[in-house]
């Protein structure tokens, strides 16, 4: 049987956990402005998009170059985009990357979660 020893958190692990706090609410501010919550919105959509697109072709045992050329672009575009990287992909071209992984592009609207 193992005995841990029990430390207390160090004054700079204190200090961490008292700004962790007051960091969620200075996030719930900047949000509430508009202007930045579309911007917020934007990045975070892009980046649901990159990483289900590089999921999507790493389990159908794809490359970026196979995937790219299946979807008629190149791997360039499909690597910008799994790397969350530039603008919102079109419909047309995320419908062209899903058929060139097997799969279909299906867009679903939800209600809203609270905040």
């Amino acid at each position: 049987m193992s005995t841990r020893t029990i430390r207390r958190a160090s004054p700079r692990l204190r200090a961490v956990r008292r700004t962790l706090a007051p960091m969620a609410e200075v996030h719930r501010r900047i949000l509430r402005d508009p202007e930045v919550r579309l911007h917020y919105d934007e990045l975070r959509i892009r980046d649901e998009i990159g990483l289900a697109l590089a999921g999507a072709r790493r389990k159908a045992g794809l490359t970026q170059a196979e995937v790219a050329s299946r979807a008629q672009t190149t791997q360039s575009v499909i690597a910008r985009l799994e790397g969350c990287r530039g603008g919102i992909p079109s419909l047309p071209l995320l419908d062209r990357i899903a058929r060139a992984v097997g799969l279909h592009l299906s867009i679903v609207l939800e209600k809203r979660r609270a905040a």
